[in-house]
């Protein structure tokens, strides 16, 4: 269901590149998060910052390995590192895995209002309440199987048609960038939810034609994922070495033949 690549490269293109050329492998299978080179790689923060932008451009986000290590800057600096973790403008993560379609929806379609509202306040758009309907009307549709999911995208691929109503190539690729996001999300959805639910087998055949599927009126669910964070790891006993093995066998024989030599004066 997802597919957190180790792409190791200090090169920020090869990261865009890679992140497309797995998308396209893929073919909406599986989600995909590409995973950057971790801090001890001895690349600078600046350039993990933009391959996490790259990474995110071309997949629903960025895996960070060994991300412990980005503190190592701040050691000592319990402050600075405090600020890493709990920042002002951080927002709770969103995990495609286990939230609900709504919560993943609003998310992308607050980044889309704000490149609205951006673009109408820099006189880019002229009348903002059109997409800002449109937008909300999105909303509005229900989300329960992969019928409603292929109606959505098809309400934000009018969208799409809409944004160049946007006098701003940037802006309206920007909204396109986020709009091939929720496609991409959903269209996993729609695959994961058929072959869980043996409706389809990729291997036999063509997806079939989801207006088709009687689908039971249960809301698709999520699988519950356990948030209780894992203890803190006890120190590990320090293994003993084959230098100490031979001593402890070398001490045994000796303990042996002291007996030994006890039980035969005894007998004299």
């Amino acid at each position: 269901d997802l597919l957190c690549p180790m792409i190791y490269t200090g090169s920020v293109d090869q990261i865009g590149s890679s992140s497309r050329e797995i998308i396209s492998v893929l073919d909406n299978m599986s989600y995909l998060s590409s995973g950057i080179a971790p801090i001890y790689y001895g690349y600078s923060n600046m350039v993990s910052h933009s391959q996490i932008e790259s990474g995110v451009i071309n997949s629903i986000g960025a895996s960070y390995f060994a991300s412990q290590n980005i503190y190592s800057s701040f050691a000592g600096l319990s402050e600075a590192e405090k600020s890493m973790i709990e920042g002002v403008y951080r927002k709770d993560a969103i995990n495609p895995l286990t939230a609900n379609v709504e919560d993943v929806i609003d998310a992308y379609n607050i980044e889309i209002k704000r490149i609205i509202d951006e673009a109408s306040s820099r006189g880019y758009l002229e009348d903002p309440s059109i997409l800002v309907g449109l937008l909300e009307s999105v909303n509005s549709k229900e989300s329960n199987n992969p019928k409603d999911y292929q109606e959505i995208i098809v309400q934000y691929q009018v969208f799409e048609s809409y944004a160049t109503l946007i006098k701003d190539e940037i802006a309206v690729k920007e909204i396109k960038s986020v709009i091939d996001k929720i496609i991409n999300y959903l269209e996993v959805k729609i695959n994961r939810y058929l072959i869980n639910n043996g409706y389809w087998n990729p291997e036999s055949g063509q997806r079939p034609k989801l207006d088709e599927i009687k689908y039971s009126d249960e809301v698709e669910s999520n699988p519950e994922v356990d948030l209780t964070p894992e203890p803190s790891p006890t120190p590990d006993q320090p293994k003993e070495s084959c230098t100490s093995g031979f001593i402890q066998i070398m001490l045994g024989f000796s303990l042996v033949f002291m007996m030994l030599l006890i039980i035969r004066k005894l007998q004299k």
